[in-house]
């Protein structure tokens, strides 16, 4: 038979069908071309308006010079929007080539809208401390992967990735509903939720009385997510493909056998003991000769690991619509490869899709829906042992001694012994496994032998609602009712293979092999076995109604309110868990100067129905906003372009941290049995738990007062604003200072905390000629307290916790190391067994002549005290240089685990180089090394304890735009080269960036393009 096509027939065809597209966009191209500007009303040409016209919803962006050409077609809409001003409604038959745009109230306009819970206000509107991210803005500079990557520099008030002003773990909200509705208990939002690309805009509400309106769990502030949408006239299709590398920072540095040896054997003398290895086998060892009796064996090299690991992003955003119906699409993709060498390593896979749909049914109802679907595949070796306490490779290579037993055994070497090299598994082809009898699991083995460990999740989050416009009962009503249903399944696989391992014995005072034993055996399978699965399910409703007037273009009104209920379900999980609330917000603004905006929570929770008159609670807040600048005596200073001060206050009854669903009644639960009549009977016994019925929920009082300025012609932007929290009535059981009378003691409400302190934000714009400078800086300084705790009274003012910051680091003074036994005499006993020469010497603080508990203090804190963020945005012509660097300054860490804390038969590291010896007793920097558990040096104190204050350069990012690209159908193609987790500059770099038992902390570098149709 004739072939219809061969390549080289198909060649042509691709080749003729491109010539065509070409010759298409030429000729398109070559249309007549009208030229056209984009002016404000008093005559200056705007730059970087974004002009969108025709029924394909074609989009051009203004030159320097305010002008854009478009092909000459009549009768056609030219919408056109740009930062600062009005959008604008054109018609291209306009007889003028001029479109003016007027320009917009400062924060006040169309594009200072922000989303807050259930509403829609202006900038100006808002009299709280709330910080908003648009994101496709960030992405056009800096290309952002997760939420974290896009909020962290750039909200002021953050502490870490998420923690508001150092309150905890904020409520994140993805379009409306909790994500802990999809995710029960889960409070963090990692890079498996969602994706930058996905979003639209990032709402950080920090202030209580803004977040009221979600109720008990907005206790830590909340942040709010809204995805991308359709838009009625505006095309959207972009593309965006990422390839990058992680190469480690650092690996732990162990000790080579026979220096291990070494040091052990000091140990031991140090302890009185005798050596346990003889000069043979470290001189063996450090020979080399013979790594079968004598094993070294480095983990951290390019036999297990690559010098990198590797990933892919590809992301899609196509959105279009009409004035009836929108729509969006977002596709994503992305894959995660490890830095395993051996066998087939380490891949994840993450697969999303999200949808929008907006639809008009009739003038008066408005269909939303939207969808998100996110499957997650990963794909690791099986490693030996039981699989809820495994050591993968990071933990082997960090606990396993480096002569502990040889990996490899050549087969060669085993030719006495064919019956064993016989059907086993060889690496290479020529190599048996090691092991020994405690050591049966060999990192070889596990890699290539036991099989597969294979997980999977998958994500489904649906929710849909109407909107009604009930502008016929009164004008700027409206009402809204969502319902929401997420379901997450996770399954873990595994292909349960085992390998057998070889133990070589050797003749005394030889190097030849006496006999080799067989530990296990090599099998095979070929079915996969659960080995665990779990579902979440939840469930949401809420309504909402929403009024928004203003009259006499003086007196603005926006009033809302919501009633919100939620439903968990998980597995274990006896009963579900479910919440609900309703709430209000009423927002005037008087003359585009005033604000005044009251708030309200009523909401019920499950803990406290067994209370007696307090299963619901109301949460109050107030808001108040003053624009100066609109004042007369303000109003025509040429320096001060916009000055708004803000205060708000509010307290929030709250139950999230009371997880107990029981301590309000009074419950029983049996023990054990007992027997009367002579044992011919037997009972249960029952424990009493008592409940009270009286217990108050626990409340969060805040207030904050601020400033939002612009300055020197809109070019320098300041905000700053005090904070105060006062959390209170804890529910705790006193177990200090209640007495125990049954066995149990009640919860009831005792106890206070306080955070207070202060942010600043700062931005400054400029241009020169065609060079754009943009920087940012936030710093936040915040510090923690404890007012009230339930704890002993001590006699000693510095145990007690009250009055200290809620986290304080307590430990031992440390007052060096015992240089000999006459040091130790001249000391204070200490009661943590036998003290030698070279161990920790403590300070007796209460001098009683002995040192134990009574003598730990505060000596530092865990968190930091300040943190900050700079950015810097430098873009000339088509060039644009993004940097971000964030700083963290007061905190304390600790040298601790067994890298540092070595002990026992752990693995020594290279930290211990520095230990204490006879021979130089002055100049150790570490105690004297020991086989025992060490319980006197290895106690928190000052002794291991180190300044974290550090500044990261977080990311650069060099970008380079083809922004007239319509003669291949492209509006504008973004190539970047970017890198992440560049450098750290602290005293302590070493450490912070060293991982123990854990793949390594990453520095990332990567390529990709944006194209946009």
């Amino acid at each position: 038979m004739k072939k219809i096509l061969d390549m080289k027939n198909i060649s042509r065809v691709i080749f003729l069908a491109f010539s065509l597209i070409l010759i298409f966009q030429v000729v398109s191209f070559a249309q007549v071309q009208r030229k056209m500007i984009v002016k404000d009303n008093e005559g200056n040409p705007i730059s970087g308006a974004t002009v969108t016209y025709g029924e394909n919803n074609e989009t051009v962006t203004t030159n320097d010079s305010g002008e854009f050409s478009i092909a000459s077609t009549p009768n056609i809409q030219i919408f056109v929007e740009a930062e600062g001003y009005n959008d604008g409604y054109f018609n291209y038959s306009l007889d003028e080539d001029a479109l003016i745009l007027t320009k917009g109230l400062f924060q006040a306009g169309e594009n200072d809208l922000v989303n807050v819970p259930f509403d829609i206000l202006t900038k100006r509107q808002i009299p709280g401390a709330v910080g908003t991210i648009n994101v496709p803005d960030i992405l056009d500079y800096s290309q952002e992967n997760s939420v974290s990557d896009l909020i962290r520099g750039r909200v002021s008030g953050l502490l870490s990735s998420y923690n508001i002003r150092g309150m905890g773990d904020p409520l994140i909200v993805i379009n409306g509903i909790p994500i802990d509705n999809v995710y029960p208990g889960w409070s963090n939002l990692g890079n498996d939720e969602i994706f930058a690309q996905e979003i639209e805009d990032i709402t950080v509400i920090k202030d209580l009385s803004s977040a009221l309106l979600y109720g008990a769990k907005a206790k830590n502030g909340v942040i709010l997510i809204t995805t991308k949408r359709g838009t009625p006239n505006k095309k959207v299709l972009d593309f965006n493909l990422q390839t990058g590398v992680n190469k480690p920072i650092s690996y732990p540095e162990y000790l080579s056998s026979s220096d291990y040896m070494e040091l052990y054997n000091e140990a031991s003398v140090n302890d009185g003991l005798a050596p346990r290895y003889s000069q043979e086998e470290i001189s063996g060892t450090r020979l080399g000769n013979n790594p079968l009796r004598y094993p070294d064996q480095d983990y951290y090299n390019s036999t297990f690991l690559k010098n990198m690991s590797s990933y892919q992003n590809f992301n899609a955003n196509i959105a279009n619509g009409n004035d009836v119906g929108q729509f969006a699409v977002n596709i994503g993709w992305r894959r995660n490869n490890g830095l395993i060498n051996v066998g087939e390593g380490e891949k994840s896979d993450r697969f999303n899709l999200r949808t929008a749909v907006d639809y008009e049914i009739t003038d008066i109802i408005k269909l939303k829906f939207n969808s998100s679907f996110i499957l997650n595949n990963s794909n690791a070796p099986r490693y030996s042992g039981n699989f809820w306490s495994r050591s993968d490779f990071w933990g082997v290579s960090s606990t396993y001694l480096p002569n502990l037993y040889p990996l490899l055994i050549p087969a060669s070497a085993a030719s006495e012994y064919p019956e064993l090299v016989a059907g086993a598994n060889l690496v290479d082809g020529q190599y048996l496994l090691g092991g020994t009898n405690n050591y049966q699991n060999n990192i070889y083995g596990d890699l290539l032998f036991n099989g597969t460990s294979k997980q999977f999740s998958w994500l489904m989050d649906i929710n849909t609602g109407l909107e009604f416009d009930l502008k016929g009962i009164t004008q700027g009503l409206k009402a809204s009712a969502l319902v929401s249903f997420n379901n997450y399944s996770f399954s873990w696989e595994e292909m349960q293979n085992n390998y057998a391992t070889y133990s070589p014995s050797f003749i005394e005072g030889s190097n030849n092999l006496s006999s080799i034993t067989k530990l296990g055996n090599d099998v095979r399978v070929t079915d996969q076995t659960v080995i665990d699965g779990y579902f979440y399910k939840g469930y949401a409703f809420y309504g909402n109604l929403d009024y928004s007037r203003t009259f006499n273009e003086v007196h603005k009104f926006n009033a809302n309110a919501m009633i919100f209920s939620q439903v968990n379900t998980r597995e274990s999980l006896w009963t579900p868990s479910r919440s609900g609330h309703i709430g209000f917000r009423a927002n005037y603004m008087y003359s585009n100067k005033y604000v005044a905006e009251l708030t309200g929570a009523y909401a019920g929770s499950q803990i406290y129905f067994g209370t007696n008159d307090n299963k619901y609670a109301f949460s109050p807040g107030i808001g108040l906003g003053w624009v100066v600048s609109e004042e007369d005596f303000i109003k025509n200073n040429g320096s001060i372009n916009y000055l708004k001060l803000n205060a708000n206050w509010s307290i929030l009854n709250t139950d999230v941290n009371v997880t107990d669903d029981k301590i309000t009644y009074d419950y029983y639960r049996a023990q054990s049995t007992f027997r009367y009549a002579n044992g011919q009977g037997s009972n249960a016994s029952q424990r009493i738990y008592p409940g009270n019925p009286n217990l108050l929920w626990e409340k969060m009082m805040n207030y904050n007062i601020g400033f939002e300025s612009m300055l020197l012609n809109y070019r320098l932007g300041i905000q700053a604003s005090y904070f105060y929290y006062k959390n209170y009535d804890f529910v705790v059981q006193r177990a200090n200072t209640l007495p125990d009378l049954i066995g149990v003691i009640p919860y009831s409400n005792y106890g206070s905390q306080q955070t207070q302190g202060v942010e600043l934000g700062l931005n400054h714009s400029s241009k020169i000629g065609g060079l754009k400078l943009n920087i940012g800086a936030n710093v936040v300084y915040s510090v923690p307290k404890i007012l009230t705790i339930d704890e002993p009274f001590y006699a000693d003012e510095y145990r007690m916790r009250a009055d200290k910051p809620m986290d304080a680091r307590f430990g031992y003074v440390a007052l060096g190391l015992f240089k000999d036994q006459q040091d130790i005499d001249n000391h204070v006993d200490q009661s943590f067994g036998e003290v030698r020469p070279g161990d920790i010497k403590y300070k007796d603080l209460n001098n009683d002549g002995i040192i134990d508990v009574n003598d730990q203090q505060m000596i530092g804190n865990y968190t930091s005290r300040v943190e900050m963020g700079l950015h810097v945005r430098l873009s000339y012509k088509s060039f644009e240089l993004f940097a971000l660097g964030r700083g963290q300054f007061g905190a304390d860490g600790s040298y601790s685990g067994s890298y540092y804390w070595v002990r026992g038969d752990d693995k020594y590291s290279n930290f211990v180089l520095d230990r204490w010896t006879a021979d130089s007793p002055d100049d150790a920097k570490y105690p004297r090394l020991t086989t025992t558990t060490g319980s006197n040096n290895f106690r928190n104190s000052t002794y291991w304890q180190y300044n974290t204050d550090r500044f990261s350069l977080q990311t650069v990012q060099l970008n380079y735009t083809f922004s007239d690209m319509s003669f291949i159908g492209l509006d504008q193609a973004r190539f970047f080269l970017r890198g992440d987790n560049l450098v750290m500059l602290s005293g302590m770099s070493d450490v912070l960036n060293l991982r123990i038992g854990s793949a390594p902390n990453m520095r990332s570098f990567s390529t990709g393009v944006n194209l946009q149709f």
